[in-house]
């Protein structure tokens, strides 16, 4: 039985001796894993369309397991991501995390096209490295979202009173912040500045492609990716 899928590569596997396995996320099905055999090889014709982060239609041929692919049309190929290695080691980054955190056959066309718009506007962002990884982050945080871990940024996790301008505090285990108030009774927490909560608030209430008018400095991104690896180690 064949089908065929509207897909993005997000990665692949060398198995066997000319063979790879592609991990591709797909709006019919979500995650799905499936064979191209012979793509290894120099003059293998799927080759070109199976190359990370196209956007394709791909169709699977599958009796029972993974199922093997037969055939690929590239729609998008994000050829200035390919160009850029900052943004494109930022998505890789992406990658392996969104397939730490997937199952395989879980469709959700809200994270496909959060995907699709991710490479399209980061495609965009050549020589723009603050840009690329407000984008970045703005991404890994509405991910997050979709897959239910959506982090408490206005209210304070324990006595759940709005949260004021002073020293708040992150709780990766509380799922958000905790005032000034309530932290000596939480272990495992970290500092956070006040523009952090209400960037990270912008990430959830808004596209990405709006997080491109953001005035945002250095500062600002080294807190974030902070808060930000803190909670997927919790995670």
């Amino acid at each position: 039985m064949e089908k065929t899928y509207q897909g993005i590569i997000l990665a692949k596997k060398n198995i066997g001796e000319a063979d790879r396995l592609y991990f591709i996320y797909t709006l019919e099905e979500g995650l799905v894993k499936a064979v191209g055999r012979g793509t290894r090889k120099t003059k293998a014709k799927l080759s070109a369309g199976l190359e990370n982060f196209n956007l394709i239609q791909i169709t699977i041929a599958k009796n029972r397991g993974m199922g093997n692919i037969v055939g690929v049309t590239i729609e998008k190929n994000f050829s200035l991501l390919k160009t850029n290695f900052y943004s494109l080691k930022l998505v890789f980054q992406a990658s392996q995390l969104f397939r730490e955190w997937v199952v395989s056959k879980e469709e959700d066309q809200k994270i496909f096209y959060l995907w699709k718009n991710f490479l399209g506007i980061i495609n965009q962002t050549k020589d723009k490295e603050k840009k690329s990884n407000l984008i970045y982050l703005g991404f890994i945080f509405q991910i997050l979202d979709l897959l239910g871990y959506r982090l408490e940024v206005r209210r304070c996790v324990i006595c759940r009173n709005k949260l004021k301008n002073n020293q708040n505090y992150f709780s990766a285990q509380k799922g958000g912040i905790i005032c000034s108030n309530c932290y000596p009774d939480v272990f495992n927490k970290i500092k956070i500045s006040n523009n952090s909560i209400k960037l990270i608030r912008i990430f959830f209430s808004n596209k990405l492609e709006t997080l491109l008018k953001l005035r945002i400095n250095k500062d600002d991104i080294e807190e974030l990716e902070k808060i930000l690896n803190f909670f997927i180690k919790w995670i």
